[in-house]
C-alpha cells in the first residue's frame, strides 16, 4: 500500500515541479520581450515547484531511491503535453517515440521494485554503517578519483571556443557524480522523518540529532554544488547538448548512488535496472525540447499572452503602440 501511494506522491510531485518549472520559463520569456511580469505569476510558479519538491521527497520515504530518480524521467513527458497544449509548440514524431520510450521505462522499473524490493526505513546507526560497506566505499573513491582527473584535464585541456561533445558529456558526468549525493542526503532525511513521526527514533540523543544536521549540511552542500555546475554548463556549452545531458546524468547517477547506497541494485537486479535506465535515457534524448532554442524561432508579445493576468494587458498595450516596428528575437 505505501508503495502505491509514493508512486502517485511522486508522479504528481513530479507534474507539479514540471508545471512551475514551465511558469518559470515563461517567465524567462516574459523577460526576453521586456513584457512587465506580475508578482502573483512569480509567486505561483515558485509556490508549485516547492510543493512539487515537497512530493518528491516526501515520497522518498516510502519508494526507492531509483524508481524515483527514473520517475524523474517523467518531466520530460510533462514538458511535451505543457508545450503541445499550452505553449502551441509542433511535437515531431521522434519526441513522441522518446515519451513512449520514458513510459515504458518507468513501467520497466516500477514492476522490478514492485515484485522485488521492500523499502523498511533504517534507523541512524543503519544509515551510519552504510557507508562502511565496501559497495559503496568504492563507488565513493571511483567518483572522487575521477571528479579529480577530470578537475585536471579541464585545467590543462586547451581551451577552445566550441567544446567537443567529449568535453560536454565529461562536464555532465562530472557535476552529477557529487550533485546526486543529494538524492542520497535527502532520502536519509526522510527515512529519519518518517521514523521520527513513528516515534521509533529520538532526535534529542548526541547521535541521533549530529546525524541529521550533518546529513541535511551535506544535502545543502550537494544541491548548491549541482545548482552552480548546471548554471556553469549552459553559460559554457551548447544548450541543446548540454541540458539533456544534464537530465540524463542525474537520472543514472542518481539511480546508481541510491541503489548502491541503500543497496537496491542488487534486490532490483542489475540486469533490469539497466534496461529500464536505457529506455529512459534513449527516451529523454528524443523527448529533449526546449522552449526557448526549439519551436519558435521568433516570439511576440502577443504570443506569451498565456498566463498573462488583467492588470498586464493595460501595460501590454502601451508597449505594444511604442515598438509596433520593434523586431522581437528570442535567443537562447
Amino acid at each position: 500500500m505505501l508503495l502505491y501511494i509514493g508512486v502517485i506522491g511522486c508522479v504528481i510531485g513530479y507534474a507539479f515541479l514540471d508545471a512551475g518549472k514551465n511558469v518559470l520559463i515563461l517567465i524567462q520569456r516574459k523577460q526576453k520581450v521586456e513584457e512587465d511580469i506580475s508578482k502573483c505569476l512569480i509567486l505561483s510558479g515558485l509556490t508549485v515547484v516547492a510543493f512539487g519538491a515537497f512530493l518528491v521527497l516526501s515520497s522518498l520515504a516510502f519508494l526507492p531511491q531509483i524508481l524515483v530518480a527514473n520517475l524523474g524521467s517523467l518531466q520530460s513527458f510533462y514538458s511535451l503535453v505543457w508545450y503541445k497544449f499550452f505553449s502551441g509548440i509542433p511535437i515531431t514524431i521522434r519526441q513522441i517515440v522518446g515519451a513512449i520510450c520514458i513510459c515504458a521505462g518507468c513501467t520497466l522499473m516500477y514492476q522490478d521494485c514492485k515484485s522485488r524490493m521492500q523499502t523498511p526505513p533504517m534507523n541512524p546507526a543503519q544509515l551510519f554503517h552504510a557507508y562502511s560497506k565496501t559497495a559503496y566505499q568504492t563507488y565513493l573513491i571511483i567518483v572522487c578519483l575521477t571528479h579529480f582527473f577530470l578537475s585536471c584535464y579541464n585545467s590543462y585541456r586547451t581551451q577552445v571556443k566550441s567544446p567537443p561533445i567529449v568535453d560536454t558529456i565529461l562536464f555532465s558526468v562530472q557535476s552529477a557524480m557529487l550533485g546526486t549525493q543529494f538524492m542520497v542526503m535527502s532520502k536519509t532525511i526522510a527515512m529519519l522523518l518518517r521514523l521520527n513521526v513513528a516515534r521509533d527514533v529520538n532526535f534529542f540523543s548526541i547521535f541521533n540529532g549530529g546525524f541529521l544536521v550533518a546529513t541535511i549540511f551535506v544535502a545543502i552542500i550537494s544541491l548548491l554544488f549541482w545548482i552552480n555546475r548546471v548554471s556553469t554548463s549552459e553559460s559554457r556549452f551548447d544548450a541543446t547538448i548540454i541540458k539533456p545531458m544534464n537530465q540524463i546524468t542525474w537520472i543514472i547517477f542518481g539511480a546508481l548512488s541510491g541503489g548502491i547506497y541503500f543497496e537496491e541494485i542488487q534486490n532490483a537486479g542489475f540486469v533490469h535496472v539497466v534496461y529500464a535506465l536505457l529506455y529512459i535515457v534513449l527516451g529523454m534524448w528524443f523527448a529533449y525540447l526546449d522552449p526557448l532554442t526549439h519551436g519558435h524561432v521568433e516570439a511576440t508579445k502577443a504570443e506569451l499572452a498565456l498566463l498573462t493576468d488583467s492588470s498586464d494587458e493595460e501595460s501590454l498595450s502601451t508597449s505594444e503602440s511604442a515598438s509596433v516596428n520593434a523586431d522581437i528575437v528570442v535567443s537562447p
